[in-house]
């Protein structure tokens, strides 16, 4: 998945086919421009495919910092994204003067009248107005590989204040996913702020986790997979770097297994290609995975 920054005034010129008629455009350069969120799934064949599973999570405002994890423990990867650019005393945004004119004023020459102009724009913000603000942020539940229903909300961490990073961890072990967001406010003061939400939903399906650490002498999990299988089903997680807006998250890979009471096999693989298998792993624990050969 990648993020993108989607404008509501372009989606709202997009539903009404408006367009400026004395420009001849490229009907399909706005759009693209505005896409918002992509969400590639993987083929047996390797390559990515675009699919209408991107539809409920396309548009959720605009995006930093992101995590993919299973809030609900179903087998399902959920999405919680921060939204959000600048939030000022008003609502009022230059957002909308760029998309209804500035965009049009662009020359492939020097033009001293539009230089004084567009130095005037102050960082696309004037005085109190707000560019992509007081938006919310949004947690995307799987709805078992077919669609996102958005529940931020009802889940109480739509957080309205501009965010940016964004890391979901079990905190406390209970196998239940929990998250770790940060603020970047500009007003009524300038401050960054983090929350962290303890993840207290009931009937949550069974789980199980690996806990990798750094060995030294090469031994590092950075780049390993995990590749479970369980009744029919095969999930692939790896550790990687920066895998969030200015964040990165540890050294733990966790699966949810909705209501499976047994794992059949779990396969790591580092990435130097060393192999470690695990048959039958206990599920609903953590489980201590070293490099082959190490302590």
């Amino acid at each position: 998945m990648m993020v993108g920054m989607q404008s509501p005034t372009v989606n709202r010129l997009e539903h009404l086919g408006l367009r400026r008629t004395d420009i001849t455009e490229d009907p399909q350069i706005r759009p693209r421009m505005n896409f918002g969120n992509r969400l590639w799934l993987g083929l047996p064949d390797g390559r990515l495919e675009q699919t209408a599973l991107n539809d409920s999570i396309g548009h959720s405002g605009w995006s930093w910092g992101a995590s993919a994890f299973d809030f609900d423990n179903d087998g399902f990867p959920d999405v919680y994204l921060a939204n959000g650019f600048e939030s000022r005393k008003s609502v009022r945004e230059y957002e909308v003067e760029f998309w209804l004119h500035d965009i049009y004023l662009g020359h492939a020459y020097s033009d001293q009248v539009l230089d004084l102009y567009f130095a005037g724009q102050n960082r696309f913000v004037r005085g109190d107005q707000s560019y992509g603000g007081y938006e919310i942020n949004r947690l995307y539940l799987n709805q078992g590989g077919r669609s996102f229903l958005e529940v931020g909300h009802l889940m109480g961490v739509a957080l309205q204040q501009d965010c940016r990073d964004v890391v979901s961890d079990d905190l406390d072990g209970d196998g239940r996913m929990d998250l770790l967001v940060t603020t970047f406010e500009y007003w009524p003061q300038a401050r960054q702020m983090l929350y962290v939400y303890h993840n207290l939903l009931e009937d949550t399906g069974n789980w199980i986790g690996f806990r990798f650490r750094e060995e030294g002498t090469g031994k590092s999990p950075v780049g390993a997979t995990v590749t479970l299988e369980w009744e029919g089903h095969r999930a692939v997680r790896q550790i990687v770097t920066g895998d969030s807006y200015r964040s990165q998250s540890a050294n733990t890979i966790h699966f949810g297994l909705g209501p499976a009471t047994k794992v059949d096999r779990a396969e790591v693989v580092w990435a130097n290609g060393e192999k470690r298998v695990l048959n039958s792993p206990e599920v609903n624990r953590y489980h201590a995975v070293a490099f082959p050969g190490g302590r």
